[in-house]
């Protein structure tokens, strides 16, 4: 897969992992949402887990963020029960610090999002 970055506007950023056969496999995005923190989002396809590539995508995401100027916090939202994925962030420094129940609804089921946060600078 070939990784690259691209501006959205203003200070967002992304990555997306991209197959020579033009398919996503992964992808994570970065916009400014306040001054000093942003949130994050991310996705592995399903056929790539277990490769690195999520934990790649999270290195490169805290080390754009370590590098931005005044950014103090990143936060995001992972789906309750997605034990590999809170697993990652964890390992990557971030703290659970609430749950936004009902948060998506899928096939007509809801589930909750853990809310999770990561300080960048002391």
């Amino acid at each position: 897969a070939t990784g690259f970055w691209f501006n959205i506007g203003g200070e967002s950023t992304a990555t997306v992992h991209v197959n020579e056969d033009g398919s996503i496999t992964a992808a994570t995005g970065s916009p400014d949402i306040g001054g000093s923190r942003a949130s994050i989002g991310m996705m592995v396809a399903d056929h790539a887990t277990g490769r690195g590539i999520g934990r790649q995508l999270l290195q490169a995401c805290i080390a754009e963020a370590r590098a931005a100027d005044g950014l103090e916090l990143l936060t995001l939202s992972v789906t309750a029960g997605n034990t590999a994925a809170e697993h990652l962030y964890e390992s990557a420094g971030f703290r659970h610090y609430g749950t936004m129940p009902r948060a998506v609804k899928l096939e007509g089921r809801y589930h909750d999002k853990h809310l999770m946060v990561l300080t960048l600078r002391p």
